[in-house]
């Protein structure tokens, strides 16, 4: 990666700021992304149990998913979008 392409990555996200680097910003995203995957699976599944269309849930959960974590991360400064594929889950459940 180029250091004009890193200044404007620190820039943005301010990684020094929050003691990060680009490298542990990749890994984090890497993990993310698993973890969101997994929660593309089960979810629907488990929501499928309890009387919901699967096909819907898993469109909602992607939807969610997706355009949440392009939210967070650019709007919010942030890359924590774990929890995003949970939230439809807790919505209907609860």
């Amino acid at each position: 990666m180029s250091s004009s392409q890193s200044s404007a990555l620190e820039q943005r996200f301010e990684l020094t700021k929050r003691d990060s680097t680009v490298r542990k910003e990749i890994v984090a995203g890497l993990t993310t992304f698993l973890a969101m995957v997994y929660s593309v699976i089960v979810v629907p599944n488990m929501l499928s149990a309890a009387g919901f269309p699967a096909e819907s849930v898993f469109i909602a959960t992607c939807l969610v998913a997706g355009l949440g974590s392009i939210l967070i991360g650019f709007l919010g400064k942030c890359a924590d979008g774990n929890w995003l594929c949970h939230f439809p889950y807790c919505v209907y459940c609860f």
